[in-house]
């Protein structure tokens, strides 16, 4: 069994210790909505039923493995599963009200600790499960919208470029939002998407006639202004309108125009 000084170098080497960092307002909304605003452990509302001038916090974010652990604490748990890449990481953080985090902090055990890994895994798995449901609705959301573009009827179409530009090359750095946003898009749904204009295809629908109708609109809006942010919001609400889709299939629509930004129907390469 080690003595305290080979637990305490034990401690200073440990590289998934780092410093107590503050947490960002979008971190802390995390947490709270992950233990949907009851401590975990009590039950407790963490949370002022009645809105007052002054926030009112009744809760505490708790570290699971501590960030500057006691030596007796670190003794009984060293060995044991760690969450996250340091101690730092929001999967090692939990939102507890107050006496619980006091009593979690005082004397934990080594089964209490692993209760409380297991319990925050539970909110890991839940939250990932609701990103791929979120995920599962937007495809369905693209679904339903590819099969509307198919019923366009058009009986002119614009020349299509045949080689894709990179989004790199067609959007420039000073829109990195606007840029971002889109390469997630591609990245996630643009093959789902490509897999569904080929399975229209089999049936007959003319995928160059859709095209067009982007590269249509993108060629009257880009007339009017050089602002991309400007043109690709004009792109989503004209699709939206074109097939009277609500609101709510926003992201939806996005997704459909970031396809044709990388198909090169949308937005014209960068010149130098």
């Amino acid at each position: 069994m080690m003595d305290s000084s080979e637990i305490k170098k034990l401690i200073e080497s440990d590289k998934y210790l780092v410093g107590r960092k503050d947490k960002a307002g979008n971190e802390e909304k995390i947490l709270l909505n992950e233990v949907h605003f009851y401590c975990p452990k009590c039950g407790k509302l963490l949370v002022p039923l009645k809105k007052k001038t002054k926030s009112v916090k009744l809760y505490e974010i708790a570290h699971i493995f501590p960030c500057n652990p006691s030596v007796d604490f670190y003794s009984r748990i060293y060995k044991l599963k760690r969450l996250g890449d340091n101690s730092e990481s929001l999967d090692n953080l939990i939102i507890l009200c107050f006496d619980c985090h006091a009593a979690y902090d005082s004397a934990t055990t080594a089964e209490e600790y692993m209760e409380m890994v297991s319990l925050k895994e539970k909110y890991i798995e839940r939250a990932t499960l609701q990103q791929i449901s979120n995920s599962m609705n937007l495809e369905d959301d693209i679904e339903k919208i590819i099969k509307a573009l198919s019923t366009i009827d058009c009986s002119q179409l614009e020349e299509l470029k045949l080689k894709p530009i990179s989004i790199n090359n067609k959007i420039p750095d000073s829109c990195h939002l606007l840029k971002q946003k889109i390469i997630d898009n591609v990245r996630n749904y643009y093959y789902y998407i490509k897999n569904i204009f080929s399975e229209e295809e089999n049936k007959g629908v003319n995928f160059d006639l859709i095209a067009s109708q982007f590269k249509s609109c993108f060629i009257g809006l880009s007339k009017k202004t050089v602002d991309l942010e400007w043109i690709f919001n004009e792109m989503v609400n004209w699709l939206m309108n074109k097939i009277s889709v609500i609101s709510s299939s926003k992201s939806a629509c996005e997704a459909v125009v970031s396809y044709f930004v990388q198909n090169c129907e949308v937005f014209n390469e960068i010149t130098k």
